[in-house]
C-alpha cells in the first residue's frame, strides 16, 4: 500500500480526477445537438468526456454535461419516438463478456483508487464477500478529500465512504 500511495501522490490532481474546465473540449453555442454529442463521446486517447466547454464567441459561457444531454433526451421524449423503447443489448454499447471492474468491501480506498487509475476507469463496482454488487467507488469521491484526511484512504472502501458522507461531500456515493 506504501508503494501505491506514493505513486498516486506524485501524480497531478488532473491525471487523478479528470479535466478540468481550462483543457474541456470546445463548442460553440449554434453547434447542433447531434455535433455536441458526437464530440461527448472520447477525447484522442480514447477517454470518455464528461464535459464541454460552451463557447459564446471566444468566451467560455456555460459548461454542458451528459447529465444536460440525458435531462434533454427525457424532455423531449415524445419527439424522440420508438427509438427511446430501443433494448440496451441492441445498440450495441456494452460487451456482457466484458465484466464489470469490482473491488471487494475490505478493498483499502487507495488500491481501489489505484486499480481505477490503472485501468483508466472513473469508477469501480463495490461487491459483499457473496459477490453481489453493493455500490460503487468513483474518482469524484476524491472531491473534498483535504490533506489531513489522506489516511481515509487506506480505510476499506465502504468505510471511506461512510466518512465521506459524514463529511458532507455531495458526490460522495454511500452504501
Amino acid at each position: 500500500l506504501d508503494s501505491i500511495c506514493r505513486e498516486f501522490w506524485t501524480r497531478k490532481l488532473i491525471q487523478v480526477c479528470g479535466q478540468d474546465v481550462t483543457l474541456l473540449p470546445k463548442v460553440y453555442s449554434k453547434t447542433s445537438v447531434k455535433e455536441l454529442m458526437s464530440h461527448m463521446l472520447f477525447d484522442n486517447s480514447g477517454r470518455p468526456i464528461h464535459r464541454i466547454a460552451l463557447l459564446d464567441q471566444a468566451r467560455v459561457s456555460d459548461v454542458v454535461t451528459q447529465s444536460d444531454l440525458i435531462k434533454f433526451v427525457k424532455r423531449h421524449e415524445k419527439e424522440l419516438g420508438s427509438i427511446l423503447e430501443s433494448k440496451i443489448e441492441s445498440l450495441g454499447i456494452y460487451d456482457p463478456s466484458s465484466g464489470v471492474v469490482t473491488v471487494t468491501t475490505d478493498t483499502p480506498a487507495m488500491e481501489a483508487f489505484h486499480l481505477m487509475y490503472t485501468k483508466e476507469l472513473s469508477c469501480v463496482g463495490i461487491v459483499d464477500e457473496n459477490g453481489m454488487l453493493i455500490g460503487n467507488l468513483s474518482n469524484s469521491d476524491l472531491r473534498g478529500l483535504e490533506a489531513d484526511r489522506f489516511s481515509h484512504l487506506s480505510l476499506p472502501v465502504t468505510e471511506f465512504l461512510k466518512i465521506a458522507k459524514a463529511l458532507s461531500r455531495p458526490f460522495a456515493t454511500v452504501l
